[in-house]
């Protein structure tokens, strides 16, 4: 999945959760929260054991957030 593509399945998460027909600044805020927490949770062990990490990706999926 393209991260605009990502970014915007985030957003709609939380649209849906607080029953907004539009984005709104908390729906953006929770979405890069969740980013926020996958990037802080890079862990290199876990890219050693197969597990594929691009923080590059997730770095792009927080651009796309903010540009919502």
């Amino acid at each position: 999945m393209k991260p605009k593509q990502k970014a915007i399945e985030l957003v709609e998460k939380f649209m849906e959760l607080n029953k907004s027909p539009f984005i709104t600044y908390q729906d953006k805020k929770c979405a890069l929260i969740c980013v926020n927490e996958i990037i802080k949770s890079h862990n290199p062990v876990k890219v050693k054991s197969g597990w594929n990490f691009e923080p590059e990706y997730w770095n792009e999926v927080k651009q796309e957030i903010e540009k919502l």
